[in-house]
């Protein structure tokens, strides 16, 4: 090991000019950039660093520089400094964020220095070793030091660098120093859209090589002859050897798992040569392509005769030849065509620091999408995302981290450009001048081809990169030229593309952005065309259908251009995802997807960060689902009974499919009429074939009948487990049949009567009712049998209204909304004019209603005549004719009805498109159906931007009813079956008002309103994708409309549901909670206790919710305070009962400021600094009198546990040998334990986990972590539920084995604390179980925290896979997280809280959950947990209610004795509703189950906490007669004999409590506090006299001496305080022994009467 080079290498290249600053300087002493091969002599530096955060590099700490430890705190490797606490993320577009004066910087410079110590492994201490330290990415520049010495200096912020830094270590610790530059010159060239995210943001590695004899580098391509058929594989390998040496060169395939060298060479290297060329022939290899990516693998390997030396490498690679030919894009020889995305790094907590599982679940989003090409926008990724995109299957350019448009602001504001100029013109007037500050710069040339230098070097051996891209929007110049050179030179089997070349000058292809339709098809038809018509370059649109928000629309349109127009070779959508960055809420907010602006950045391009087919947390949008229609690789037309199809794959034909149909016809209900399977031909790729359908489907006299044919994967794939729908298309096979009049009146219906007021019009008929209002000319009530239907707009005061307005889409805001704003059509106001009813021959009302519909300020406006056809039976037709005048807009986002609608009004079934939103120019991914929701929040899209949304297309009918039957229908008049252009309803339903989306931020700012606001649509408009391109076709934008009809019909449809009480009186129920039949007779009102769907678990969730509305009848008392005299004797103006209680919490209480503002009741909260802990009792004044008692009080819990040494493995994780029959049995006690306690995992991934650790699959990942940690609690279960004639040997024999399991895991831990899924949060929660059981109680606290924290952030978001129920999953750790936390937290009250016990009220219940092959053992554990969550959340309340340190009631409220009672029936409540099968006894005969043996014990803990007031009181007074108080005396007796019946009857420990030891052996000690406290008071010694209390202290001794024993690990001092409690207050009792005279009266106190005893 060498030491530290003497000479210093100056900070500065150029000492006038900092290396940030100075465009000649991007590399300092770093290593020539490399292929990404990462050997197994590496060390990962990730993990915590130390971080100083400075305002400039001047003020920066210096490496070894004497700093106090204040100035360091700890960031996490990797990850950015602003999302970590230090400064705050910036978003913008184009412009840049500092003043434009390159190379300068501005001197606000925020610094970020990073240090960590690392030591060497001892293996690598050699002289033969060269040791590197690799930084994969550093934003935006850095200077790297070890041990004080400075080694280098880089920049390019997604570059890899590496650095030599053998010359510099030292023997034992190393410290590595980095000091990283938010500014440089670099920043000018990354001006990619995205946020400004500063620091190490990718991995950092030490990696050993051989000083001698090494492979350095490698690149291997492929070549295939003229019929590309055979090959040639072709290797460049770089080397340095010491004497000659041989390498060989072998080419390997695996077939299922078999490995076999197809082809080899070898060549003979001496010293004085350091690179070979070498190929090998392949006679017929399998063939690369994204439809079919078949990889090979290539051996390299350097051999010294003579000695064992070896030097091996494995490279994967794919034959394939990228060409230009004949002006198109080839691969193996053909055409290709790209239905490709634009994909940044992004991640919502982490930013461009993406974990691997997160980036391969978006591949295998896209592979699910039929996606088949991705762009790298605007830099290269991790290069282990094109592993993945090699062997997954994808087109890829790879793109230099480059881009600099934010020049074009800096030259274009001064001139004040005119942006509706069109973009050539503007491009001419300021494109020169941009480019001159760097791209046509060549004081800037070395840096840019540094940037496509480290793009190839590193991904050069990636078979998916089809085509370098020299960067994005940064002009063009002289740098680009030489970057293209250097491309050319060095890689000739690749394309090139950069798309600022319009004229293609110097690369393969024409590439544009954001096209519209026309400008693309005449683009194609003369761009680079001659004369006669030929073309030698290909186009595509490196950009295009900007996906922002609710959109993109056209994408027909633009594949109908690809598909008709070869030498358009399609193109990348942007982009991939939104980047919205998570913020966590509060009190006031809920969290939400943080854009530009939201940080107080400035400056900032708002929401265009947010512009994404996926959300924030990449989960698909609508407008992926359209994507994927319409990328299908096979089109599908049904024509009369023939299925026309093409095979749109460029090499596959269709034998890796299946066809299937179905028909469905469509009336009252869905009907499926046939099902089965069609034969495929084979069809090669580019061809085309029809197919004769059975003719059986032609005869069916359904109608509507709809067929649907769909392709389907053979077989599972990877980004599809069950079953991949690759295309498919739905065709309607019978025409409708001409119905008579479905609209028209019976005659059997009673007339219609009217009523005339001055200001109202009645219409009346049976049981409806309509009103009009006379004065403005339209409807204001809409009843039927006296429930409101239509219901007065809270603004307008009418129900139904013309509409035109919607909240503006992302698409509009650019141009659409402000040209609709400045017409006025968001503000119309309503003018009557006339207003007329006429009968009818047909028992029909005619109501003719005519006014003016025209905005403020403006001269315009609508003639509107509405006509009202009102029939006996209550139907409405409702006809609107338009007659615009003066200057009238052009288009409106739509025209229709605004209608209000009762708020129960919550169910919703279609005839139409769906089950989705869809749009005229977004609707190919929805399905023609019958479709219902039970929620009008279900038709919500929630966008990470608020926004119009929801909307349906083509719709024949839609019902709103609420749960009582009542509601109505509405259809267009003309027809009930959408064929063609006949059914044209569109519709909206909604709780959020127009405005309320309009001006919301975010989805959080949205609030409901108590109404359903319907829209009824004759035309919407299209979305378009204008936000940046076009907007919406012409025949997508609603103009020319006169007329539109609408027609509905009031229902009384079957209601949803009845409660129990109408079920069993058989008499109509309204569905309302409370029904109305039930408040009439003061019946209680439950729904669902009899309902077939409901299980047993639903008695105890109906007690859950019982006891939350209980609850909330203390409001009023906690917040008015009665005054009277509940405590029963004690009067105003003796000793106050403020002033009896402790000092501590006295002097909270008497300090209003300091007391919170959020109600008690609202949820089960246990508060920080509450005073009902073990801690808090040795604060008893009656203990002041016990110097042994008080000595203890000296050290708190925490302290003493803080103190504790740090947890040590003693293992190495080296997984135990273990049979099949070994892992069954450990799963298996797991799946009886911990699952049963916290049932979190599925039956099924039990299984899958088992397997796993079988077959040893335990690649560093988060499943197996969790399979390791499921076999370590097994192994502790087993330890302690072992037979009792098991040796104890064998005991700790399996506490050995869970050690070692548990090693393995935390090995892996690292991966659950940066991904953010299920099984990270399942790994979280079981790594604090298992800590739990070896009672560290810090640990168990801080990783149940962190589990939880995960929860929250996704249980707020959508869910990508329904199918698995991921809600359900983290809903059970959320919950199991919540019991853990508030029994931690209940006994260590000085533990920061992250809140879950505050926010547990917004989350649902568990519900359904697969866990246990045995139905009976499914239900235990649901019950069990629901009864433990539902009494943990019981003691919360009684903590916070009567023990929190600022507004706990106690007994100073002349409320406690309401809330005490309350308390006392909800906990009899819980009692009384557990099943038979976990039910205990209340005296002290031993529980059947040892499930309930322990619930018996937390309920007598729930008891003790809610009487204890009593004795607080009652010891804080001690000359006070209680004989005078029996309400006290009563409350005392009850608390002392609990906690003596608690202690008493623990005769063993259940093994359930393994869990808890910790909380427990402290809530133990409590109890046996209380009674010594109780005893010291003279009035209820008499109570306690008893011969039990001696038998307590030896019992909890050898019960806490086991625990303290029972994990094997170091003893807890927490656990050993509380035994030394114990036994004090036992040799107290012991003193006072003589006193004792066991009696038949002092015996009762312990009866079960007494325990059930009601106080009032």
């Amino acid at each position: 090991m060498s030491f530290a080079q003497d000479e210093q290498m100056a900070l500065q290249a150029d000492p006038k000019r900092p290396d940030f600053m100075n465009p000649a300087v991007f590399r300092r002493n770093t290593l020539p950039a490399r292929s990404y091969h990462i050997p197994s002599t590496s060390l990962l530096l990730n993990g915590a660093w130390e971080f100083n955060m400075s305002r400039s590099p001047p003020e920066a700490p210096e490496p070894g520089e004497k700093a106090s430890d204040e100035d360091w705190s700890s960031i996490n490797v990797p990850g950015h400094w602003q999302l970590q606490g230090w400064g705050k993320p910036n978003y913008t577009n184009t412009q840049f964020p500092i003043p434009v004066c390159p190379p300068f910087v501005p001197t606000e410079n925020p610094t970020g220095t990073y240090r960590r110590k690392f030591q060497v492994p001892a293996e690598w201490k050699s002289e033969n070793t060269e040791i590197r330290l690799r930084f994969d990415g550093v934003d935006s520049a850095y200077h790297v030091w070890v041990n004080k010495s400075l080694v280098g200096y880089a920049q390019g912020s997604r570059n890899a660098s590496e650095f030599d830094v053998t010359p510099f270590l030292q023997e034992g610790d190393n410290e590595v120093f980095v000091r990283v530059y938010q500014w440089s010159d670099a920043t000018y060239i990354e001006d990619q859209d995205q946020w400004w995210l500063s620091g190490i943001f990718r991995d950092v590695i030490l990696i050993a090589f051989p000083a001698n004899d090494r492979l350095n580098d490698w690149f291997i391509r492929t070549d295939l002859d003229s019929e590309y058929k055979n090959a040639t594989l072709l290797a460049t390998i770089d080397y340095q050897v010491s004497e000659q040496s041989t390498i060989a060169l072998n080419l390997i395939e695996s077939v299922k798992g078999n490995s076999n060298v197809i082809a080899s060479t070898e060549y003979t290297v001496e010293p004085a040569t350091s690179s070979v060329e070498l190929s090998l022939p392949v006679a017929n290899p399998q063939k690369w392509t994204a439809e079919r990516p078949y990889l090979y693998g290539v051996e390299m390997i350097l051999t010294t005769p003579g000695s064992n030396k070896t030097y091996k490498t494995t490279q994967r690679i794919g034959f394939r030849k990228v060409e230009r030919k004949g002006g198109f894009i080839t691969v193996n020889g053909k055409a290709i065509q790209f239905r490709g995305v634009n994909r940044h790094d992004h991640h919502p907590l982490l930013g461009r620091a993406v974990p691997l599982d997160f980036m391969r679940k978006d591949l295998l989003l896209m592979k699910s999408h039929n996606i088949n090409a991705l762009r790298c926008s605007h830099y290269p990724p991790d290069a282990r995302l094109l592993d993945m995109a090699d062997e997954l299957g994808f087109w890829v350019i790879d793109e230099a981290d480059l881009e600099c448009h934010g020049f074009y602001d800096a030259v274009s504001r001064p001139m004040d450009i005119d942006e509706t100029l069109g973009y050539e013109e503007r491009k001419a007037m300021t494109f020169p001048k941009c480019g001159a500050h760097t791209s046509d710069n060549l004081a800037w040339r070395a840096a840019y081809v540094d940037r496509v230098h480290s793009l190839i070097q590193r991904d050069k051996n990636h078979t998916s990169i089809i085509i370098w891209s020299m960067g994005n929007e940064s002009f063009f110049g002289t740098c680009h030229r030489s970057m293209v050179e250097y491309a050319r030179a060095f890689d000739s089997t690749r394309l090139i593309h950069y798309e600022g070349d319009i004229d293609a000058e110097i690369t393969d292809m024409f590439s544009y952005m954001y096209p519209e339709i026309e400008r693309l098809k005449s683009l194609a038809a003369t761009e680079g065309v001659s004369e006669n018509g030929e073309f030698d370059k290909p186009i595509i649109l490196c950009e295009y259908a900007h996906a922002m928000g609710n959109g993109p629309g056209l994408l027909p349109d633009y594949e109908k251009c690809f598909d008709e127009i070869p030498r358009l070779q399609g193109g990348f959508i942007w982009e991939w995802a939104n980047h919205g960055l998570y913020v966590e809420g509060n009190e006031k907010r809920n969290g939400y997807y943080a854009y530009g602006g939201d940080f107080d950045d400035y400056p900032n391009d708002g929401t265009f960060v947010m512009d994404g087919l996926l959300n924030s947390v990449h989960q698909p949008l609508p407008g992926l689902l359209e994507l994927k229609r319409v990328f299908e690789p096979v089109k599908l037309e049904i024509r009369g009974q023939i299925l026309a199809l093409k095979n749109r794959y460029n090499f596959l034909d269709l034998s890796h499919l299946q066809a299937s149909y179905k028909l469905e016809s469509f009336d009252k209900q869905a009907r499926t009429l046939a099902t089965g399977p069609l034969a495929l031909p084979i069809v090669l790729a580019g061809q085309s074939t029809e197919i004769s359908l059975p003719t059986e489907l032609f005869q069916y006299n359904a109608h509507p009948a709809y067929l649907t044919v769909t392709l389907e994967q053979r077989g599972e794939v990877e980004w599809d487990q069950g079953t991949y729908v690759v295309a498919w298309t739905q065709e309607l096979v019978t025409k409708p049949t001409e119905k008579a009049p479905a609209n028209s009146p019976s005659s059997a219906q009673d007339p219609i009567s009217t009523n005339s007021t001055k200001t109202s019009l009645y219409v009346t008929g049976a049981n409806w009712s309509l009103e009009f209002d006379r004065i403005r000319g339209q409807l204001k009530k809409w009843t039927l049998n006296s429930t409101s239907i239509l219901e007065p707009h809270p603004d307008t005061g009418l129900a139904m209204v013309p509409g035109f307005w919607r909240p503006p889409t992302d698409n509009d805001v650019p141009s659409a909304m402000p040209y609709w704003k400045r017409f006025g059509v968001n503000c119309l106001t309503n003018q009557f004019r006339s207003f007329n009813m006429s009968s009818m021959e047909n028992g029909s009302v005619c109501i003719k209603s005519e006014t003016f519909l025209s905005p403020p300020v403006l001269s315009w406006g609508w003639k509107c005549v509405t006509s009202y056809i009102i029939q006996p039976n209550g139907s409405l037709s409702i006809t609107i004719s338009l007659k615009p005048t003066g200057a009238a807009p052009i288009t409106v986002p739509r025209v229709g009805l605004n209608l209000c609608a009762n708020s129960d009004l919550q169910s919703a079934r279609w005839l139409g498109l769906g089950p989705g939103e869809s749009y005229p120019d977004k609707k190919t991914s929805q399905k023609f159906g019958l479709w219902n929701v039970d929620s009008i929040e279900s038709l919500h899209t929630d966008y990470d931007i608020p926004q119009e949304n929801g909307n349906r297309t083509d719709t024949a009918w839609v019902e709103l009813r609420a749960p009582n039957g009542t509601g109505f229908r509405a259809s267009p008049q003309e027809s009930t079956v959408v064929n063609g252009e006949t059914a044209r309803l569109s519709w909206a339903a909604s709780q959020y008002s127009d405005r309320t989306i309009e001006v919301a931020r975010h989805p959080c700012d949205l609030i409901k309103d108590n109404v359903v606001f319907v829209r009824l649509d004759d035309k919407v408009a299209g979305v378009g994708s204008a936000a940046c391109g076009p907007g919406p076709m012409d025949e997508h934008l609603v103009k020319g409309f006169l007329k539109s009809v609408f027609w509905l019909e009031m229902k009384r449809f079957r209601a949803a549901r009845a409660c129990d009480s109408c079920r069993q009186r058989k008499t109509r129920c309204d569905a309302r909670d409370p029904c109305g039949p039930c408040v009439s007779l003061n019946q209680t009102c439950l729904y669902g206790t009899e309902a077939i769907s409901r299980g047993k678990s639903d008695m105890i969730l109906d007690t859950v919710l019982r006891m939350e509305a209980s609850i909330e009848e203390l409001r009023g008392m906690v917040a008015m305070g009665s005054g009277s005299d509940v405590m029963g004797g004690i009067q105003a103006n003796s000793t106050s009962p403020g002033s009896t209680i402790t000092p501590t919490s006295q002097d909270a209480r008497h300090h209003p400021g300091r007391c919170r503002t959020r109600d008690p009741t609202e949820s089960a909260v246990l508060s920080s600094g509450h005073l009902s802990s073990a801690e808090s009792l040795l604060k008893w004044t009656v203990f002041r009198d016990h110097p042994s008692i008080l000595e203890e009080a000296e050290s708190s819990f925490l302290s003493l546990e803080y103190g504790r040494s740090s947890f040590q493995s003693k293992l190495y994780g080296i997984f135990p040998s273990v049979g099949l029959s070994d892992v069954k049995n450990m799963v298996g006690v797991f799946q009886r334990t911990y699952n049963f306690w916290f049932p979190t995992i599925s039956l099924e991934d039990l299984k899958s986990l088992q397997l796993r650790i079988w077959q040893e699959n335990l690649e560093p990942s988060c499943q197996s972590c969790l399979a390791l940690l499921v076999m370590a609690l097994g192994c502790v279960g087993a330890s302690l539920t072992e037979k009792e004639d098991s040796s104890e040997d064998k005991s700790q024999q399996l506490k050995l084995q869970g050690a070692s399991w548990f090693t393995a895991a935390m090995k892996m831990l690292h991966l659950a604390h940066i991904e953010m899924n299920v099984e990270a949060c399942q790994c979280l929660l079981l790594t604090g179980l298992y800590f739990s059981f070896l009672q560290r109680p810090l640990q168990t606290w801080s990783y149940v925290n962190s589990a939880a924290t995960r929860c929250r952030f996704l249980l707020s978001c959508p869910f990508e896979n329904p199918e698995r129920d991921d809600r359900e999953h983290i809903t059970r750790i959320f919950w199991s997280c919540f019991v853990l936390e508030s029994n931690y937290i209940s006994e260590l009250p000085s533990l920061p809280q992250n809140c879950n016990a505050e926010i547990e009220s917004i989350f649902s219940l568990p519900g359904k959950f697969h866990s246990h092959e045995a139905i009976e053992d499914e239900e235990k554990s649901t019950f069990y947990f629901l009864a433990s969550i539902a009494l943990r959340r019981l003691l919360n309340r009684a903590h916070y209610m009567l023990y929190d340190r600022d507004i706990g009631l106690q007994i100073d409220s002349n409320n406690f004795y309401s809330v005490n009672q309350e308390l006392a029936r909800q906990l009899q409540d819980w009692y009384h509703t557990l099943p038979p099968s976990l039910q205990f006894p209340e005296d002290g005969k031993p529980a059947d189950d040892p499930h309930s043996e322990y619930l018996r014990q937390w309920y007598l803990s729930c008891r003790s906490v809610i009487y204890r007031p009593y004795l607080e009181w009652a010891l804080a007074n001690p000359s006070w007669d209680l004989n005078n108080n029996l309400r006290v005396l009563d409350g005392c007796r009850v608390a002392l004999d609990t906690c003596l019946f608690k202690l008493r009857y623990l005769k063993q420990v259940p093994y359930t409590v393994m869990v808890d030891t910790w909380p427990c052996s402290l809530s133990l000690e409590t109890a046996m506090l209380t009674l010594m406290g109780g005893f010291c008071h003279p009035q209820l010694t008499m109570q306690l006299r008893h011969i039990a209390l001696l038998e307590l202290g030896p019992h909890l001794q050898q019960l806490l001496q086991r625990w303290m024993t029972i994990h094997g690990s170091s003893v807890s001092p927490g656990v050993e305080k509380a035994l030394r409690l114990i036994m004090k207050a036992h040799q107290f009792f012991e003193s006072k022994s003589a006193e004792f005279a066991p009696s038949q009266v002092e015996e009762q106190h312990l009866s079960p009467r007494s325990l059930r005893m009601s106080l009032g």
